[in-house]
């Protein structure tokens, strides 16, 4: 008997599978048909179309509804359009019915509250088919019982409204934002009439800052949106996750998901078909002044007769006159100790009356020494010249960075794809903010705000505030240490959602993607609502630049928090296109530490006050022998 009725129990499980029956989308759809159906008939039997059955409800939804019938297609209509749009059935559709339900309810009541004095009038107008029914009546009846008809309408009203804000997800905040802007813009184009024509534009240099106090940030992100390259801005440092995706549950707009697991942004990410036009070396001043070395034959001559009295025998090579010392090197003599030589700082500068002496035993890739001596006269090296050289020209990456020139006259360039991170240590006047400001020129010398995205942050308020207003940031310079946080914080998430975009289209790293993005590969995309599959194109990944002038002050106020970011970003972020250039004026243990040390490589150190501090920074002494 028992095996009996567990055959049956199986067949009938195996013979009435609905969802094998009918999909979900098609039960929605059936439902749908029905309420567009329903909505269809009762508008007929309104106009005497329908028959005997039309005119049954006409009579019978206006003694239910009143005048609220005329409105029940619509609410027909409506619901039909939920079931369709969505293919599962969601809390979310159960809220929008549930308002569409009190939205019409209490207009049926407000329709029904100014339709008589008296619970006897208002009864009778219910029954002739007029005002808001006989639903309008209870609500009528109860709201003008206990509240009165004015506070009545107004809690009406407000039900209302909510529920509309419930069935159609609106804002009213951002409705209110939209009006305000399409009328500002009127008042914009009205004003644009009646300009003179003939007036000569104000032109605006590349990096000035066209923002005079914090009360323009508005007009200008509205300026930047309205020319398209706002976009991917952050803007008020809500850093909620990858592209600012909203955090609100929006039904009523288009969702997708990606295969395997991915959500298309609800904003087009492709790039805009506008070109940038990058600036011209033309903007730059150039090179003025020649270094002068003074007598260099007789410092080679001093040189070498003091080394020769401390018993150092050495032969004099050739001598290079740098924009701010002359290297003089020497071939030591066989079995010269060179720390013998290193020793002799303080005696060479004694003997060619120099401010200080820095001794390199051995030159790179030489067998030689080299003692540098600065110059009677320093000359500046311009960026201009830099931009104009072959070595600029030759450059196979476009995230290399001017570092200057060497005692060779060589331009020195390094490339930040490959340090990846980079920490800069000096004092006060050493040159570390020209160093970053030079950097950034470099940067923004060859990409447009599509290729490249900046993070500065400036405690000092000064150093990078000449950079406001660039399409190129991410956001306004950040001159706040509670901020900073956030920023790094979103930088983390931002590096996690770049390896997922990466494992999707299995690269190795953003080379390997820009590679991809320049064949025109694209993505398999199934759209939620539709199943329809697609090819979408993969989103843009630009490079993200996070520049901080003073670690010191920062890791005195939120230490712990910046380490564990920074030291996150530094270990995992060379992959995804993400790179750190980090700035301290105190290249101490406590801002420094060794975590940070250990996974930025890349440093370079002006002066510096002490020994210790060019320990820290470098692994090794000489950075307080540097000329400020």
């Amino acid at each position: 008997m028992g095996r009996k009725k567990k055959a049956v129990k199986e067949a009938e499980e195996e013979g009435f599978n609905w969802e094998e029956i009918l999909h979900s989308d098609a039960k929605r759809s059936i439902a749908a048909v029905f309420l567009f159906a329903l909505a269809i008939l009762f508008f007929l039997g309104y106009i005497d179309a329908a028959g005997v059955l039309g005119t049954w409800l006409d009579k019978m939804l206006g003694m239910l509804l009143g005048f609220g019938k005329w409105l029940l297609p619509l609410v027909l209509l409506s619901a039909a359009l939920m079931f369709l749009k969505r293919r599962t059935t969601t809390l979310a559709d159960a809220v929008k019915f549930i308002g569409l339900l009190v939205g019409f309810s209490s207009l049926l009541g407000l329709f029904h509250l100014y339709s008589g004095d008296t619970t006897k009038e208002l009864l009778s107008v219910a029954s002739d088919g007029e005002g808001g029914g006989y639903v309008g009546f209870g609500i009528a009846y109860v709201l003008g019982s206990f509240t009165g008809k004015i506070a009545g309408t107004i809690i009406a009203l407000a039900l209302f409204a909510v529920g509309m804000i419930a069935a159609f997800n609106v804002s009213l905040i951002h409705t209110f934002e939209k009006l305000m802007g399409r009328f500002k813009k009127e008042e914009q184009e009205e004003g644009a009439e009646t300009m003179d024509l003939e007036a000569e534009p104000e032109v605006k240099p590349l990096l000035s800052s066209p923002l005079a106090d914090e009360e323009t940030e508005d007009s200008q992100s509205m300026a930047l949106e309205e020319s398209g390259l706002a976009e991917n801005n952050i803007g008020a440092i809500k850093f909620q996750g990858e592209e600012q995706a909203s955090t609100e549950n929006n039904e009523s707009e288009e969702e997708t998901v990606l295969v395997p697991a991915f959500i298309r942004p609800k904003r087009s990410l492709q790039r805009r078909s506008h070109k940038w036009e990058l600036p011209g070396a033309d903007l730059l001043e150039s090179t003025t002044g020649q270094a002068v070395g003074g007598d260099t034959e007789r410092n080679k001559h001093i040189i070498q007769s003091t080394l020769k009295h401390f018993g150092i025998e050495v032969e004099p090579g050739e001598v290079r006159v740098g924009p701010t010392v002359t290297q003089y090197t020497f071939r030591p003599a066989f079995g010269v100790k060179l720390s013998r030589i290193t020793t002799l700082n303080s005696d060479l500068a004694l003997a060619l009356a120099a401010k200080s002496v820095r001794i390199e035993a051995p030159i790179p890739g030489q067998s030689l020494i080299g003692i540098e001596v600065p110059n009677q006269s320093v000359a500046t090296v311009r960026l201009k010249a830099v931009f104009e050289s072959e070595e600029w020209k030759k450059r196979r990456s476009d995230l290399t960075v001017v570092l200057g020139e060497d005692v060779a006259g060589k331009h020195v360039l390094g490339d930040l794809a490959r340090m990846p991170h980079i920490l800069i240590a000096g004092r006060t006047g050493s040159g570390k903010s020209v160093c970053m400001n030079t950097f950034l020129l470099s940067l923004l010398y060859q990409n447009s705000p599509e290729d490249m995205q900046l993070i500065l942050i400036d405690p000092k308020r000064v150093s990078f505030s000449r950079y406001r207003g660039i399409p190129h940031l991410k956001t306004d310079v950040i001159v706040e240490n509670k901020k900073v946080v956030n920023v790094l914080r979103w930088a983390a998430g931002q590096m996690d959602h770049r390896y997922k975009i990466l494992e999707e289209a299995r690269v190795q790293d953003i080379q390997g993607y820009h590679e991809l993005l320049a064949r025109g590969e694209k993505r398999r995309v199934v759209d939620a609502e539709t199943g329809r599959v697609t090819d979408d194109p993969y989103p843009p990944m630009p490079y993200i630049v996070i520049m901080i002038d003073e670690m010191a002050d920062l890791m005195a106020t939120h230490g712990k928090e910046v380490e564990v970011l920074i030291v996150r970003l530094a270990s995992l972020s060379r992959a995804v296109g993400i790179h750190l250039v980090l700035a301290t004026q105190r290249p101490e243990a406590t801002v420094i530490t060794g975590l940070i040390k250990a996974n930025i490589p890349a440093r370079i150190s002006f002066q510096l006050k002490s020994q210790i501090d060019s320990r820290t920074i470098l692994d090794a002494g000489g950075a307080e022998k540097l000329l400020g």
